[in-house]
């Protein structure tokens, strides 16, 4: 889909260009320098081809080129068919020569970047599976080059702190002599420490399994005198987690479709600077700003319609109406029914100020942040929206599974001593952002981004590919391998030769441990090619 859009941009942009030329450029070029109209449409083709040849180089990366040329092809001649339609003929031998001068550089590009790129790429076939033997297990000494070899930062010391436990998959044969294909996911208790220590992407699976595990079909908000300003009890009350991480998680999730928003459970008031919920709120004169103001209620006795000033009715500390006699007590919620003498509502409120004698209906109410100290009012607060959330069970479920493959894979290479970040965020010489599914880092900084492909399906297999391929060419410090669920496509395998990636399909049949060590002996094959080259 995205090579159809871009191709159809191309046709649109060329023909918009060509259109415009021979309506205006063409004539213009004649009029202005002595030439005729073969050297009219050779200099023009030229001028079109430099702004051409500028978008031309810009999609190389994106959309295969010779698909390009064709569309820019066809849009010169739309121009031409347009042109002649509306009456303005030029002979088609002219066209034909300016389309010449207009195809010619993009295509000289074309052409030397592949030559270049192959030149420096390498024959790349499938990475083969390395068989598990007991010389490359961690705790052989590091400078034993058939093992991984572990990350600088230390390991961790043993877990001091409660740990929350869940269950992680192993991967073991249905029988005995099983073969590579015939692996089955077990399940076993898995210890996590404070999710406080944990990288978002893999809190965001703890607590997926979390909601699993307890059958939790409803997440709903409740308030809290905190800067959080409220909190999710079916989860924290047994997950180290504080809410502002856990909101943003539970937006990720939402967004994948494996929570729907329920409603919404309630708004805080929060500062505008720190977006804490901690405030206080204070009142003032409405006309002078200042703090020394008194309530007065106005009230009216029911009985006999008298309506005044709350002081008037108060006698020591009975309330009795002035014009009556009679004892009142004030209405209010949640009243007993049965009272024995008459009721007096309150009719409406003033606010007075001591500093400036006015009297208004309501006080300037501010608030003041206890967080930061922010000062702050109605037309500047911010509200914070806490939602109830329903679990998308049949999406969870899927979700769970599809993850089961990089969640291993992540954990195996985190048994080795390396650190693994989950959702990676990596920058390359473009200055771009790019994601990958897991990245780590081997002893000499170079960083290993894993990237998999969940997808059966020919055409999504090709349009992650080429998107992949961006990223290769952007980051030239790292060594990438692409990790396919399920076997390629031979088109696809096209693409990721062509393009010197390495990769392993149909890693759901494989053993993820032979997968993890497999990327250990391939990665440092790539980095002592990638430097000797």
């Amino acid at each position: 889909m995205g090579t159809v859009v871009a191709a159809a941009s191309i046709v649109g942009i060329v023909f918009a260009l060509c259109f415009a030329a021979a309506s205006f450029l063409f004539p213009i070029l004649m009029r202005t320098f002595p030439m005729n109209l073969s050297l009219a449409f050779v200099v023009g083709g030229l001028l079109l081809s430099a702004i051409y040849t500028f978008i031309h180089y810009r999609l190389l990366d994106v959309v295969y080129w010779p698909i390009m040329i064709v569309a820019a092809v066809l849009g010169f001649f739309a121009a031409y068919i347009l042109q002649t339609l509306v009456g303005i003929f030029w002979a088609l031998e002219l066209w034909v020569i300016g389309a010449i001068p207009f195809v010619a550089p993009p295509i000289a590009i074309s052409l030397l970047t592949t030559l270049r790129r192959r030149r420096v790429a390498e024959p790349v076939k499938q990475v083969e599976v390395v068989p598990v033997q007991e010389t490359i297990v961690p705790q052989v000494p590091a400078n034993n080059s058939a093992s991984p070899e572990p990350s600088a930062a230390p390991q961790q010391s043993p877990i001091q702190e409660p740990a929350n436990a869940l269950t992680y998959l192993t991967v073991e044969p249905v029988s005995q002599g099983a073969t590579s294909s015939q692996y089955t996911y077990t399940e076993q208790e898995m210890t996590y420490t404070s999710t406080k220590q944990i990288d978002s992407e893999d809190l965001e699976d703890f607590i997926l399994d979390f909601i699993d595990q307890k059958k939790i079909t409803e997440i709903t908000p409740l308030q809290s005198a905190t800067a959080d300003g409220g909190l999710y009890p079916a989860l924290q009350d047994e997950v180290d987690v504080d809410t502002t991480r856990l909101t943003l998680i539970l937006k990720r999730l939402t967004e994948k479709g494996i929570l729907k928003i329920g409603g919404i459970g309630f708004k805080r008031i929060a500062c505008p600077q720190c977006y804490s919920c901690d405030v206080m709120f204070n009142i003032s004169c409405k006309s002078c700003k200042s703090p020394n103001i008194s309530r007065q209620r106005i009230l009216q006795h029911e009985s006999c319609g008298f309506l005044g000033p709350e002081e008037r009715f108060l006698e020591g500390t009975r309330y009795m109406c002035p014009r009556c006699g009679s004892e009142v007590t004030i209405a209010h919620e949640g009243m007993e029914s049965g009272v024995s003498h008459d009721v007096a509502k309150v009719h409406s409120s003033l606010f007075m100020c001591y500093q400036c004698n006015e009297v208004n209906n309501e006080p300037y109410v501010t608030f003041k942040c206890v967080t930061c100290g922010t000062q702050f009012d109605y037309n500047a607060l911010e509200l914070k929206t806490f939602y109830k959330y329903v679990v998308n069970v049949d999406k969870l479920s899927k979700t769970l599974e599809s993850n089961k493959p990089i969640k291993l894979i992540a954990d195996k290479i985190r048994s080795f001593g390396f650190a693994v970040e989950r959702n990676a965020k990596i920058v390359g010489a473009s200055n771009l952002p790019h994601r990958v599914d897991l990245m780590f880092r081997r002893n000499d900084q170079t960083k290993v981004l894993l990237i998999f492909l969940k997808t059966d399906r020919k055409e999504e297999q090709v349009n992650n590919i080429m998107k992949i391929m961006t990223i290769k060419l952007d980051v030239l410090d790292a060594d990438l391998f692409l990790l396919s669920y399920f076997p390629l496509h031979e088109e696809a395998k096209r693409l990721v030769e062509m393009f010197n990636i390495y990769y392993l399909d149909s890693i759901l049949s494989r053993d993820p441990e032979q997968v993890a060590l497999t990327l250990f002996s391939n990665s440092r094959k790539i980095s002592g090619e990638t430097r000797s080259g």
